[in-house]
């Protein structure tokens, strides 16, 4: 009797092992995961703030609407050098 309590003993003691080692390495791999997705998710608000940032920018910029071929607005006009930055063509100015 004693002979097959020890052999019952080790062999659970064998089980416990490995279900702790499966779960040692259940572990390291969720650990692995949620580091790719902690990474993903930095990158994901860098680019929002970017986005965001830009998108600020934007809005600050006056409006420049093309209407029939003129500018409605001229203080856009400081901001280019010459008709060609504006898609004018210089034989037909009013296209």
């Amino acid at each position: 009797m004693r002979e097959t309590l020890e052999v019952r003993l080790a062999a659970s003691e064998e089980e416990r092992k490995a279900a702790e080692k499966e779960m040692q390495e259940k572990q390291e791999i969720a650990k692995g995961a949620l580091a790719e997705q902690e990474l993903i998710m930095e990158q994901v608000v860098q680019e929002s703030k970017l986005l965001q940032q830009e998108a600020e920018e934007n809005s600050k910029e006056p409006m420049c609407v093309m209407w029939r071929g003129r500018m409605p607005f001229l203080s856009c006009l400081a901001k280019y050098q010459s008709r060609e930055q504006l898609g004018m063509d210089a034989a037909n100015p009013d296209i």
